[in-house]
């Protein structure tokens, strides 16, 4: 378990520092949290104003100790300490829908794992790339199944070279009959392309750590969920429409409301001088329902 501080010094200037790199015996909420106040008190830390963690269940038992622990040091008693974290929640927003929709991205996967399985076979893969003349000096990737940044990337990749793949049947015949991706697969990975690139960029900007990202959160949020609501309709893709319909349910979850997010979050965007109440309002009306 990695635990890193963020704080602001007397000049303003923002400093991040991982206090500790720890092994923990088990993922419990009592074994997680008894770790971060040894190592919070081992760094002469007492004061806290937010602790941002995945969404695992066992954090919530953490975030009752903590409060417990540090009730003194805490913001408001500790009512908003717990932040969850918004790239977490993105990843499970867009792997839930794949898990339940999307087959051909697992046609693209075996593609590229079968390319990246053998010297021989790569080199074959280099040779159509130079009879199809493509210019792009990277090569295919494979992803990480359970991050699906890592799969933006991979078939952002294998787009550019579709024709080299078509090629790859001629010269390699298993391919063929293996895991070549047919034209269908091959659209239905450019939509989802281009849907995804929404959220991936939404992913950078809240996953920096040499600048603030409280700011931006509550905005990109409403970023993800206009994207979510403007290709659920009026698309006459029915797998992708079913891919979506999934991720908005799972937005709904953890972001349907104002009683779902950390009020922390809106105070930073009011004091953002870019934003203040106006952008507030306008992001309400936009993506919390229930206010």
């Amino acid at each position: 378990m990695a635990l890193t501080a963020n704080f602001i010094d007397s000049k303003w200037n923002l400093h991040k520092r991982i206090l500790s790199f720890t092994t923990v015996e088990n993922h419990r909420g009592e074994t997680i949290d008894k770790t971060i106040e040894k190592n919070l008190k081992s760094s002469g830390i007492d004061k806290v104003m937010t602790l941002t963690v995945d969404n695992a269940s066992s954090n919530d038992t953490t975030m009752t100790y903590l409060v417990k622990r540090f009730s003194s040091g805490l913001l408001l008693k500790g009512e908003f300490l717990h932040i969850r974290c918004c790239a977490h929640i993105l990843n499970f927003i867009v792997c839930d829908a794949f898990k339940e929709h999307y087959d051909c991205i697992s046609r693209i996967r075996n593609a590229v794992r079968f390319v990246r399985s053998s010297p021989a076979r790569a080199m074959k893969f280099k040779k159509c790339i130079k009879i199809e003349k493509i210019s792009c000096k990277s090569l295919v990737c494979l992803d990480i199944s359970t991050r699906w940044n890592f799969t933006y990337m991979m078939l952002d990749a294998a787009t550019k070279f579709e024709k080299t793949f078509d090629r790859l049947e001629d010269e390699e015949p298993t391919f063929a009959s293996e895991c070549q991706p047919t034209k269908n697969y091959w659209e239905n990975d450019r939509l989802l392309f281009r849907f995804l690139e929404v959220f991936y960029n939404v992913t950078l900007k809240v996953s920096g750590s040499l600048y603030s990202t409280s700011n931006v959160i509550f905005r990109q949020i409403s970023t993800t969920h206009n994207c979510i609501q403007e290709n659920s309709m009026d698309n006459e893709n029915l797998i992708f429409v079913n891919v979506v319909k999934s991720m908005e349910a799972k937005f709904d979850k953890y972001w349907g409301n104002n009683e779902k997010t950390n009020l922390l979050l809106y105070v930073a965007v009011v004091l953002d001088p870019r934003y203040k109440l106006r952008l507030l309002s306008y992001l309400f009306q936009q993506v919390v329902r229930a206010i």
